[in-house]
């Protein structure tokens, strides 16, 4: 194909049809047809003969050109000199073509093809040109006229002229001819990636482009972007590339090459993480190493169980929002300081009328009543004052939660620190989900809240929460604040789980390993006389636990620990014991931990200590010598109502696989390894208290025909010195107490004798 024949090719010259020696387009040679496209006269084009056109310059002399509106590709050119007759010894001639405004010199001289002789360049061996236009000059070298120039035809039949079709090479032609020096890229590999740059979210990506026969015209476009060609291998460096954390694949091309195209196959490199907008997924962390700034149009989003820890300072312009659900919470921590607010969609509990109520605790600080409840309209309300929202602290004086009024409290501060029971109203759900929103500056310092002992029937009973938006090393918490807490039964603290009738989750030394989710509330009792509670930042650790339901971190290290549980139709109960080197058959502080404010529910199971001095108070955390584990018997208490059928099960346990554990029923007069099967019976009367039921823990097998004495405790209580007999015998037996000089020491009415 002669591209100068092409319907869209438009041909132009210095002399205009007509008006000199024959026309333009009949110098053209068709290829297809093997002869010229018109049949002409000469097959001549210029000025008419011995026309003298001076010492004129190229930009002023004769020319030949032919444009298209698209480029073209071209790799060969012939062109037909003039007739012998007509010598040009001494005109200087140029050929060039057009690209983007420019013209592009292919070849240029003086005399030689131009005399009676054919101009042919072959670019085949190398990249094609990509033209807009080609252009042939004819000019004087400023001493010699220009005297009857033209171009003509080469090897095509003419009507008046030579015979001339056996002349090789054909001309004039345009020409794009097969070759095997075709422009390729041959690979994209990455090069030094820049970090996301927070201030727009962008980041630059050096690559290394290796190429083969690149055009002399055009750009390399990489991925939308251009850059001048240089040479293989070129470094191009990327820029304004959007961080989105993606891998990124390349595609490449010179826009003046041939079929020049490159896609990768696969990622060449993946691109840094939002900085400007970060979303952490569910259950996965992230570590910041430095101050970290969130822009004014950037966020950051931490979905449930997922956590981030920002070594360094937090400036927030933007926003930052912490999601939870009810069995997962996420986490916040940043060990230097915080400038700007925050959200946490904290999970609350739905009210149901009668149960559902939550215990939580504010995550931020600096954010009153009044703005919170403006902020979460699904706060359950009064429904005869919807001003009365079911949220407040715990009055210890008065032993009642109070009802915080949007018109009285609006402009209470929530407090760090302290614990406030809440509730839902799941009719609002559709809307606004199951979570409160809680909007303000993050907790990164100490906390210290007062406990009281006012003397109500709840005496010394705090309402008190981890303040902070990452969940609480309950350990550490613990060793830090033991001492301000009970310190008999209830040196432990009370998680609720929306509903206490199947027991409080209670945490003490005997429970070690767990944490506390963010913005939990809990129940302590205070030494006598108040005390002071200390949250510290060092105890602020990750995790993807539930909220009391709480979750424990790691292995429990006591010797063994065993959960009895009772269940009757939709009703559930627990009670714990652990065997741990610290702990005895008595009471012992801070691993012994008794049912909340010591009044057990109407349907629920408990223990007594072993050597009990409480005067039969209900234990739900019992803990005993791990030396007992081989051979104890544990009294059990149960209420329960008459017709209820009950069942007695192991659901937890990481005793022995040699600890038999048995369930006595005195009443019955039957023993149930509770290894390997569970116990039931329906209670024919009400039953409250201890005394029918027994838990034997055995090295051996259980022998059934032990002396009724074998069940009982016996032992001095020093502090009141009295001796206490625990257990029970099924008929009448007489008590004597010997003197180490062998005397029989027997009870009268008034007294020992």
């Amino acid at each position: 194909i002669n591209l100068a024949l092409l319907p869209s090719a438009q041909l132009s010259s210095s002399v205009p049809d007509g008006t000199g020696r024959g026309d333009r387009i009949d110098i053209l040679f068709d290829p297809s047809a093997g002869d010229y496209k018109e049949i002409s006269s000469y097959g001549e084009h210029g000025v008419s003969y011995q026309q003298n056109l001076g010492t004129v310059d190229a930009e002023n002399g004769f020319y030949y050109r032919v444009d298209w509106p698209n480029p073209q590709f071209l790799n060969y050119i012939t062109i037909g000199g003039c007739f012998p007759n007509q010598p040009q010894p001494n005109t200087m001639w140029r050929v060039s073509y057009l690209r983007n405004g420019t013209w592009i010199t292919i070849d240029d001289g003086q005399g030689g093809w131009v005399d009676d002789g054919i101009f042919e360049w072959d670019g085949s061996n190398a990249a094609p040109k990509y033209a807009e236009a080609v252009r042939i000059q004819l000019y004087s070298d400023g001493v010699n006229d220009l005297v009857s120039v033209h171009l003509r035809g080469r090897g095509g039949t003419t009507i008046n002229g030579p015979d001339d079709t056996g002349t090789e090479p054909k001309a004039t032609m345009m020409q794009f001819l097969p070759s095997d020096s075709k422009t390729t890229i041959d690979s994209v590999v990455a090069g030094t990636q820049t970090s996301c740059d927070p201030a727009d979210n962008t980041y630059t990506q050096e690559l290394v482009v290796s190429y083969t026969n690149p055009p002399e015209t055009g750009d390399l476009v990489v991925n939308g972007q251009s850059f001048a060609i240089t040479s293989s291998p070129q470094t191009i460096t990327l820029t304004g590339l959007v961080s989105d954390g993606l891998d990124v694949n390349v595609t490449a091309e010179f826009t003046d090459g041939y079929k020049s195209d490159f896609t990768s196959t696969s990622a060449v490199f993946t691109a840094p993480n939002d900085c400007q907008n970060i979303l952490i997924g569910e259950d996965e962390d992230m570590v910041m190493n430095g101050d970290h700034t969130v822009p004014a149009s950037g966020s950051i989003e931490i979905m449930e169980g997922g956590s981030l820890t920002v070594n360094g300072n937090l400036t927030i312009n933007g926003e930052v929002t912490l999601n939870s659900v009810s069995t997962k919470y996420s986490s916040l921590i940043v060990t230097g300081t915080t400038t700007g607010t925050i959200k946490y969609k904290r999970h609350v509990n739905a009210f149901n009328g009668s149960t559902g109520n939550d215990l939580i605790s504010t995550p931020l600080k600096n954010q009153t009543f009044g703005n919170f409840a403006t902020d979460n309209p699904n706060i359950f309300e009064n429904p005869g004052n919807t001003n009365q929202k079911l949220f407040g602290p715990f009055n210890e004086s008065t032993g009642s939660y109070e009802i915080y009024d949007i018109t009285v409290n609006g402009a209470t501060t929530l407090a760090s620190g302290m614990g406030y029971r809440a509730a839902r109203d799941s009719s609002e759900d559709g809307t606004y989900g199951t979570t409160f929103t809680f909007t303000g500056e993050i907790e990164s310092g100490i906390v210290n809240t007062s406990l009281t002992t006012a003397g109500s029937t709840f005496e010394g009973w705090n309402l008190i929460g981890n303040p902070y938006t990452a969940y609480l090393d309950f350990d550490m918490f613990f060793s830090q604040n033991s001492s301000q807490l009970d310190l008999n039964a209830y040196q432990a603290i009370y998680g609720y789980d929306g509903n206490a009738a199947d027991g409080w989750t209670i945490l003490n030394n005997a429970t070690t390993g767990n944490i506390v989710a963010p913005g939990q509330g809990f129940f302590v009792k205070s030494k006598t006389g108040g005390g002071m509670v200390t949250f510290n930042p060092g105890m602020r650790v990750t995790g993807t636990s539930d909220d009391f339901i709480l979750g424990r971190n790691s292995a429990s290290p006591h010797h063994g620990h065993i959960k009895i549980m009772i269940n009757s139709d939709a009703s559930v109960y627990g009670t714990d014991i652990y065997f741990n080197e610290n702990a005895s058959p008595g009471l012992d502080p801070g691993y012994d931990a008794a049912i909340f404010n010591g009044v057990a529910p109407a349907f629920s199971l408990y223990s007594i200590l072993v050597q009990d001095i409480t005067g039969g108070l209900p234990f739900s955390i019992q803990a005993l010598s791990e030396t007992d584990m081989d051979n104890v018997v544990i009294p059990l208490g149960l209420n329960a109502s008459q017709g209820q059928e009950i069942t007695f099960s192991i659901s937890e346990t990481d005793l022995p696989p040699a600890i038999n554990v048995y369930l006595e029923d005195t009443e019955s007069n039957t023993f149930t390894l509770l290894n390997d099967s569970n116990y039931q019976f329906t209670a024919d009367s009400n039953i409250t208290g201890s005394g029918r039921f027994y838990l034997r823990f055995e090295g051996n097998a259980l022998s059934v025909s032990d002396s009724p004495i074998d069940q009982l405790e016996i032992f001095a209580n020093q502090a009141d010195k009295t001796i206490i007999i625990n257990g029970q015998l099924p008929y009448a037996t007489d008590f004597k107490l010997y003197d180490i000089s062998g005397n029989v020491w027997e009870w009268c009415e008034d007294n020992w004798h």
